[in-house]
């Protein structure tokens, strides 16, 4: 996969990072396939280098209600948040990404995880 965007505030990129990494995850789980693999099991969990535990579950819901929010009320930026960090949707996806409403974006997400989250 690319690099993610560089993003201000930084802690936004993390975030929807683990948002788009959730986000697989919930996928695979519909698909019936198993989270681990048994003839791996013996040998223990690997440590994570993923940001995820340095971000509560309330600020992902949040981000994630804040996504759908984005999606429905500026669909351009969310479009632009969307070939950013799941470029497997570019194909269907009408607009480049555009750094200016990617910013946007980041920004006015941001703030709305600040406001559920009461930060």
């Amino acid at each position: 996969m690319s690099r993610r965007p560089s993003l201000k505030p930084e802690w936004i990129s993390d975030l929807l990072g683990i948002w788009v990494s959730s986000d697989i995850r919930a996928g695979v789980d519909r698909l019936g396939y198993p989270r681990v693999s048994p003839m791996f099991g013996m040998l223990g969990e690997a440590e994570s280098t993923d940001t995820e535990g340095s971000y509560s579950s309330a600020e992902v819901i949040a981000l994630k209600l804040a996504v759908d929010r984005l999606h429905a009320e500026h669909p351009d930026e969310w479009r632009s948040v969307m070939r950013a960090f799941k470029p497997w949707t570019r194909a269907g996806l009408d607009a480049p990404a555009d750094g200016p409403a990617l910013e946007r974006a980041a920004r006015r997400l941001a703030a709305w995880v600040d406001e559920a989250v009461g930060s």
